[in-house]
């Protein structure tokens, strides 16, 4: 009897064993998440899955971009938070030579070093591409997600290039048509850009030279494309200040020497005067402005050396996350329309576009007539 309640007890227990071992076995499983993907990689997980598997090979990625420290350790920070395998390399400039001179010596001396540019879209398309040295990306945005309007602030992604395959803006940033001294100003009264031709501005505004600063051919390229010519004569009327430094003009303005600018740029140039409570305000009235992307565009390079990788980031600035990083490190708008921070356009004002190259007459012909009319 002994011995067959022994053989019992040692039956019930190993039955006990196996009914925890099996219902803790599945539950432990059910504990253990996979890594949470990318939406890139939810929406189209093989394609995207094998290009990330080829940019993990090559391991490295070469950026030449704008000289802005935070900008770029957000971009790489947030870029390896999904992709860790793959080193990013990011040199950087601040003027047009910087960038001509180094991918057109290493081009003469046959050397590829370059995978892509994070640069202003007049130096690529006016220099890089007819030189030879940038190569479509079109075909490389491979994301379903690119090609649904839904996504876009303009219905689509918009190409800065006449030919729509070279230069994509992945962040615009609406520029500050006029900087008012509201110390000086009644800021309620200017409602439209024609005010500025009240005689009680005569004398009052300074504005910065658009053929020496670019925020300026770009805030007279939209006067010349909204009212043409005209403006510019009664403009002139005024008398205003002709200087050609854009930091000057928002010192002068922030101190009263001026009670109005044309040009300051975006808001970032006068921000932290705004924030230390300096009465000066940025502002775009109610017949519009323009917007610009300034250095976020990217192309990639002809005969990049890590052409999966550069790829890949390519993609995955335009996702949803690498959106989100960019505005964060631009303060931005997105050209998604799903993110923080979207572009939005206001109904019945005008924008006018100075990064796409089907607008470079018109700021051309805007500095022309500037020169017609407002002496130095």
């Amino acid at each position: 009897m002994k011995s067959k309640k022994y053989l019992l007890n040692v039956f019930m227990l190993i039955m006990t064993i196996t009914l925890i071992a099996g219902r803790s076995g599945p539950a432990a499983a059910q504990k253990t998440d996979p890594p949470k993907a990318s939406s890139a990689a939810q929406k189209q997980p093989a394609e995207w899955g094998q290009l990330a598997e080829k940019a993990n090979k090559e391991g490295k990625l070469i950026i030449f971009g704008q000289a802005n420290n935070s900008f770029r350790n957000a971009i790489i920070a947030g870029f390896n938070k999904q992709y860790p395998k793959i080193k990013i390399e990011y040199r950087s400039g601040t003027k047009t030579v910087d960038i001509v001179s180094k991918i057109s010596s290493e081009k003469r001396a046959g050397i590829h070093e370059m995978d892509l540019l994070l640069w202003g879209a007049n130096t690529i398309y006016g220099i890089l591409i007819p030189a030879g040295y940038i190569t479509p990306i079109k075909d490389l945005l491979i994301l379903e997600e690119l090609k649904d309007p839904r996504k876009w602030a303009q219905g689509k992604l918009e190409y800065a290039d006449k030919e729509g395959k070279y230069i994509v803006p992945y962040m615009l940033i609406q520029g500050t048509q006029i900087l008012v001294n509201k110390n000086l100003v009644d800021v309620s009264q200017l409602k439209s850009y024609d005010d500025l031709l009240d005689s009680k501005y005569y004398g009052k505004i300074v504005v910065a030279h658009p053929k020496d600063v670019g925020q300026s051919r770009y805030a007279f390229g939209f006067f010349y494309d909204y009212y043409g010519e005209s403006y510019f004569e009664k403009l002139a009327a005024q008398k205003p200040a002709v200087i050609k430094d854009v930091k000057q003009l928002i010192d002068w303005v922030a101190h009263g020497k001026y009670a109005i600018g044309i040009s300051p740029g975006n808001i970032d140039a006068f921000k932290e005067l705004m924030d230390s409570g300096i009465p000066i305000v940025g502002m775009q009235l109610k017949e519009g402005g323009y917007y610009s992307p300034g250095y976020n565009n990217i192309s990639i390079v002809k005969d990049a050396p890590h052409p999966n990788a550069a790829k890949l980031f390519a993609n995955w600035i335009f996702t949803k996350e690498g959106q989100e990083v960019v505005i964060e490190a631009t303060q931005g708008s997105s050209v998604r329309t799903d993110v923080s921070n979207p572009l939005k356009f206001e109904k019945n004002k005008k924008y006018f576009a100075p990064h796409l190259q089907k607008n470079e007459q018109v700021q051309k012909k805007a500095v022309e007539t500037f020169d017609k009319y407002f002496k130095q």
